[in-house]
């Protein structure tokens, strides 16, 4: 790559100490413990040309990535990098100065999302999630959340937690990302919504990484659900689905 490119990829980077100043990495630490937002490389550094330890030649950025199906990376010269985190997780906001009306707090839109997601259905087993800026709009990837400038703040959040709320379906969990009629009959007409998230849960957590289908959701014996009427449930669902 250039070597005046800032790189977000899917993974964690590996070589870090090649790749970043010595203040960015500083800041990198800092942001790994902070709930708010930490700028790594900032829109003076960009307008200063030092957000760069070089910018001749060409320079390796190397990532490594466990439990995924895809991987995709983005780059720009223009990238101004915010961090922040919980629990370990690091949320990430790539962004360019054009973009900074909207883009300003990103990474704590995408810090939230993180915990959102984690604690209703399943930990997210990554060190990090991105919202990326760029030419296009809702585009998921494991880690990556893809957006455009969008047309205010609030709709650029609607946006990045919806992207990243894919990490889960069907990055994480590996399913077919069409509703499923027969689960959505399961949610309102059996189990009621309580019940179906209680056991959606287990779901996600026996089946993570092992794309299940909707026949597979599980038989949830604390609530005294049959596990027949779960599966002939779903089964109707999707025949119905089918013959539309």
């Amino acid at each position: 790559m250039p070597a005046g490119y800032i790189v977000a990829a899917t993974g964690a980077l590996r070589n870090s100490r090649d790749v970043l100043t010595p203040t960015q990495i500083a800041r990198h630490a800092m942001a790994a413990t902070s709930d708010t937002v930490i700028r790594l490389i900032t829109v003076s550094e960009l307008a200063k040309g030092t957000a760069r330890a070089r910018t001749n030649g060409l320079m390796t950025w190397r990532f490594s990535a466990k439990n995924v199906r895809d991987a995709v990376w983005a780059a720009s010269p223009e990238f101004q990098w915010d961090a922040s985190s919980w629990k370990g997780i690091m949320a990430y906001a790539y962004s360019r100065p054009s973009a900074a009306v909207n883009w300003h707090d990103a990474a704590d839109q995408s810090r939230l999302s993180i915990i959102e997601y984690s604690e209703r259905w399943f930990q997210c087993p990554w060190l990090h999630i991105s919202a990326v800026e760029g030419p296009i709009s809702g585009m998921e990837y494991p880690m990556i959340a893809m957006e455009n400038i969008s047309n205010e703040i609030y709709d650029l959040y609607n946006v990045v937690t919806h992207a990243i709320g894919y990490m889960w379906f069907p990055m994480i969990v590996g399913s077919n990302v069409k509703p499923s009629v027969g689960l959505q009959l399961l949610r309102q007409e059996i189990l009621g919504p309580q019940a179906f998230e209680d056991a959606f849960r287990t779901y996600i957590a026996r089946w993570a990484y092992k794309h299940p289908s909707p026949a597979d959701f599980p038989y949830d014996g604390r609530r005294g659900w049959p596990s027949r009427l779960l599966l002939a449930t779903v089964v109707r669902g999707e025949r119905s689905l089918r013959s539309q």
